[in-house]
């Protein structure tokens, strides 16, 4: 509560415990700006809602590698 996603996502990537899990940013924000900044925090994809659940699982199988 009363983090914003790229902090959580930054909190993810600084602890050795979570810092590979990979994380995806859906969101209504779709600036170049937000993107880089999501990208920077450690994001893998970002993808703008409404979420189009194709791209959504190509992404997620891409991730996993399969």
């Amino acid at each position: 509560p009363k983090m914003k996603g790229r902090a959580v996502c930054a909190a993810l990537k600084e602890d050795p415990l979570t810092k590979d899990i990979p994380v995806i940013f859906l969101t209504y924000k779709n600036s170049s700006d937000d993107v880089q900044a999501e990208m920077a925090a450690g994001a893998v994809v970002h993808i703008q809602k409404p979420v189009d659940f194709n791209l959504l699982y190509r992404e997620i199988q891409k991730i996993l590698g399969s």
